[in-house]
């Protein structure tokens, strides 16, 4: 019984945790970026990027004032599938941009770096043993959408190392996570170490 009960003060205080994050909304915003082109199709993911995700509100950057018009006039029909998609009314309304796409410094910084397509990510298999497991760490998570979206999102991301890992990323030597650079430690990690070490010399000569 009192397992039971344990089990039960861990679920309450997950959904109270994510309720006060508001993680559902934080998952949406980090997925529809990358589901944009799979729920709205080749040509208009092509042509168009989601810029932001703010409440209910998506922004949307269009290639050209034309397509913009057009995704315009197609909000309604862009926000059913969306809505659908996620089992629930999660943006009530779009804001189209004509003005290209934006070459934000995180752009620039994806362009830099190799990226796989949805089809090779898609393509990436992951042990049996490590989805279930991945999908087992929500399971104290009641809310269903919820759950399906935080999961698919730890797949997503299990998937996405792996094909970096295949492409010339590497595992930091300290903090075991992938990144793409010479050495042996993430620049994370080396500033941490860094940061250490004069923090040291300092404390050392005063």
């Amino acid at each position: 019984m009192r397992h039971t009960g344990n089990a039960s003060t861990i679920r309450d205080a997950l959904e109270e945790a994510f309720t006060h994050l508001d993680i559902r909304a934080r998952v949406r915003e980090s997925l529809l970026p990358y589901l944009w082109g799979e729920l709205m199709g080749p040509l208009i993911g092509k042509v168009s990027r989601v810029r932001l995700v703010r409440g209910e509100t998506l922004y949307v950057d269009a290639e050209t004032p034309s397509w913009a018009t057009t995704l315009s006039m197609q909000s309604q029909d862009l926000i059913r599938k969306i809505n659908s998609y996620f089992g629930e009314k999660v943006i009530s309304e779009i804001h189209v941009s004509g003005k290209g796409f934006a070459p934000t410094a995180a752009r620039r910084q994806r362009k830099r770096e190799p990226a796989p397509r949805e089809e090779e990510l898609e393509a990436v298999e992951l042990p049996s043993a490590q989805v279930s497991s991945l999908r087992a760490q929500w399971q104290a998570v009641s809310d269903a959408h919820l759950r399906r979206l935080l999961e698919m999102t730890s797949v997503r991301r299990a998937k996405l190392e792996v094909w970096r890992l295949e492409h010339g990323w590497k595992r930091c030597a300290a903090c075991n996570s992938v990144f793409r650079a010479r050495g042996k430690t993430c620049q994370q990690c080396r500033k941490t170490s860094n940061k250490e070490k004069t923090t040291w010399r300092d404390t050392r000569e005063s």
